[in-house]
């Protein structure tokens, strides 16, 4: 391993990539039908930023440096290899336990064996197109950056803006996938970001990064816990947006029309007078790891798209996978939703104006007597 730290060092010192620790073999893990090196890229991927490996023959240690890792690389395939064809022998014969166990292996060394490679940290951080999950480091990468990157942010704003727990307990908010949401002409858009209502108008692209290979089935749920009730004065959770059935893996990222939609997408409305409204999107799991359909009308759902997230998880069997938000209030294309689409009065909400007991109904000031 001191080699190999080494050789890391002299070449971020010529190329200027860092790497990270090596990671235990625990930490590998990895949908085991997908444990094989695969295309990186089809021909039609075209990329906008290709990684230019430096001169060699000019510094003797950077040599030497990528020959060690090179050969360092050949060992790990060549265990990976061989441990590919012991599973192909065993394969009849072996238990579940031991076929995961193999498989595991395999992984381990297909990851080990490109991980420390300078274009492949180099396509994964500037070039997206190269950046196939269903390659073993890539999958591996592409996790690591979820878990230490990404989902402490996520975790971060959702508790800071209670979002949890007003949508759903912490116990039951642990992501394991990243969505993103993009509006027509936007950019995805960060978690906890201002939109305005004129800007989130029509229905939104949905991406998904599972990490499994198999194909599961999701419910996609898009709720405003901010909805007042002018009843109970206080707040209910409103449901904008919700599919069932939607498949999803790690070749299988897309919502788009997968699934089917029980409820139509309705714009974001925040009445006038109150303020910021937090529209969460719910990734969640369907029962048996997402094996199971869900039977789901609008009929069964309240038809002023009241919605109760805890039961309706708790009733159907769901767990939550994915979770991101963002927030809007007032301005004046909401009333266009509410004429067009609601087809209702667009409700204000407010103080109530104070009344000077001096001042009589015609506005003038009373005789001081008379308000005494």
């Amino acid at each position: 391993m001191a080699a190999l730290s080494r050789a890391r060092t002299i070449l971020t010192q010529r190329t200027g990539t860092f790497w990270t620790s090596s990671v235990p073999r625990a930490n590998y893990r990895y949908p085991s039908s997908l444990y094989s090196v695969r295309s990186y890229a089809t021909e039609s991927s075209k990329s906008t930023t290709a990684y230019k490996a430096p001169a060699t023959n000019v510094n003797p240690a950077y040599d030497a440096a990528l020959a060690y890792l090179e050969s360092y690389k050949q060992t790990h395939v060549a265990e990976a290899n061989k441990l590919e064809a012991e599973l192909q022998a065993k394969k009849s014969q072996a238990t579940k336990e031991q076929t995961e166990a193999l498989m595991d292996k395999i992984y381990h060394h297909r990851v080990e064996a490109e991980v420390h490679s300078v274009e492949t940290l180099w396509n994964f951080e500037h070039n997206p197109a190269k950046v196939d999950l269903t390659v073993p480091v890539y999958h591996y990468l592409a996790q690591r950056a979820f878990t230490q990157n990404y989902l402490p942010m996520l975790q971060q704003r959702v508790e800071q803006m209670y979002v949890v727990p007003d949508v759903l307990p912490p116990s039951q908010v642990q992501p394991t996938c990243k969505v993103l949401v993009q509006y027509p002409q936007q950019d995805p858009f960060t978690v906890g970001v201002v939109l305005e209502p004129r800007q989130v108008c029509d229905t939104p692209q949905i991406t998904v990064t599972p990490f499994h290979a198999e194909t599961r089935l999701y419910t996609l749920v898009m709720v405003d816990p901010d909805h007042p009730n002018q009843e109970t004065q206080s707040y209910e959770q409103y449901c904008h947006w919700l599919k069932t059935n939607v498949p999803l893996s790690v070749t299988q990222t897309l919502v788009g029309e997968q699934g089917e939609t029980v409820l139509d997408y309705v714009p974001p409305h925040p009445p006038q007078g109150t303020k910021r409204h937090r529209y969460t999107f719910l990734l969640l799991l369907q029962p048996n790891q997402g094996q199971d359909r869900l039977d789901l009308t609008p009929e069964q759902l309240n038809p002023e798209r009241l919605f109760q997230t805890r039961e309706f998880c708790q009733t159907n069997g769901l767990t939550l996978q994915g979770i991101t938000f963002f927030r809007a209030e007032y301005d004046e294309s909401v009333k266009q939703v509410y004429e067009q689409i609601l087809q209702k009065p667009m409700p204000r909400f407010g103080h109530q104006p104070y009344v000077d007991p001096r001042v009589g109904p015609d506005g003038k000031m009373l005789n001081r007597y008379r308000y005494q």
